[in-house]
């Protein structure tokens, strides 16, 4: 019990000891506490609706077309390019493979039959057979929205890049743009075209 008072006591002779000045100080940076929690809090809610929104695209079985996926492909290479030294305004074109594919998901069912026939004059015929049924698998969203079951989504597969830059006439500016793409898209140096800007 005296430990108690003993402690209590020695806040109070802290807290006697606070100036003015340093009170300040304290209600301050509670405050600055305060509104930076609010800013952070603000912005985590952003994330969280950004989020949501990607997840419910995702559920939905909503997904870039192809045409829009090679558009941004295109607008992230170009502002990678245009960050190399001596490399200027760029402008970028992709062709692709073929189109995005999804697998779903199916289940698989097979039934074997084995038939021995033998007919009157003793000669016997046998025969087997096999039929596989396939189902696709549907998610239920609500009550009435039925979708199939995504299990793996690929993107189009790029085939070749053609980039037109102003320092396209420079042998290392040219070195450095193939170099970047070949590390991004694994395609074989021929199929890359980097030319100079009018």
């Amino acid at each position: 019990m005296e430990n108690k008072k003993g402690g209590l006591s020695s806040l109070k002779n802290i807290l006697k000891n606070i100036t003015i000045e340093k009170w300040l100080l304290i209600g301050g940076a509670g405050i600055v506490l305060i509104l930076c929690s609010d800013s952070c809090s603000g912005k985590k809610a952003e994330n969280k609706d950004d989020i949501m929104e990607e997840r419910t695209a995702e559920e939905t079985g909503e997904s870039l077309s192809s045409e829009d996926y090679v558009d941004a492909l295109e607008e992230k290479l170009e502002n990678l390019i245009s960050n190399i030294d001596g490399a200027g305004d760029v402008k970028v074109m992709i062709t692709v493979k073929s189109t995005s594919t999804k697998e779903v998901l199916t289940e698989d069912s097979v039934s074997e039959k084995e038939l021995n026939e033998k007919d009157s004059n003793g000669g016997s015929r046998e025969s087997y057979e096999v039929s596989k049924d396939e189902k696709v698998i549907l998610s239920e969203e609500g009550s009435s929205l039925k979708s199939p079951f995504v299990v793996s989504e690929a993107n189009p597969k790029v085939e070749g890049v053609a980039v037109i830059v102003q320092g396209g006439d420079s042998p290392i500016v040219k070195e450095k743009i193939t170099g970047i793409i070949k590390a991004l898209f694994g395609i074989e140096i021929n199929k890359i075209a980097v030319g100079k800007m009018k």
